[in-house]
């Protein structure tokens, strides 16, 4: 119980940050996230059928940026986009909170990051999920 309690302070004071530095992100690290598919293709494979909606989101996030960076997209506030990718790449990085190496533990750090961040951006993917006339039901 006090581990999981530790981790959701840790994860909290993680978001937090990522607030913070959303602030400065800039265009490198949108592209880096944008480079990095086959990271995610891998991690999303190692994610348990119960967490495939946090995966959908995951998906819905990463067009999300990818079409605001083509241009299809932009009525997203750049707050809310550089969030994303930090939280994003944060799910990437295999050495972060918890390294992604532990077996059963490399990938909570991930989700509670990753839920967090979608939870306080779910408005900026709900238009969005509903400007690409997707089903909110399969990602919310």
């Amino acid at each position: 119980m006090k581990e999981t309690e530790g981790m959701a302070k840790s994860t909290a004071s993680i978001v937090k940050q990522i607030e913070a530095e959303a602030e400065t992100a800039g265009k490198e690290a949108v592209d880096t996230l944008l480079h990095a598919r086959r990271v995610f293709e891998w991690k999303t494979r190692r994610i348990p059928g119960r967490k495939r909606r946090l995966m959908n989101q995951v998906t819905l996030a990463c067009r999300m940026i990818q079409d605001y960076r083509s241009g299809v997209y932009g009525t997203v506030p750049w707050r809310s986009l550089s969030m994303l990718a930090a939280a994003l790449i944060y799910f990437i990085n295999p050495m972060d909170l918890v390294p992604d190496m532990i077996p059963g533990l490399g990938l909570v750090d991930d989700a509670l990051v990753l839920g967090a961040v979608f939870f306080a951006l779910r408005a900026d993917l709900l238009s969005y999920c509903l400007f690409k006339h997707l089903e909110p039901a399969d990602y919310f």
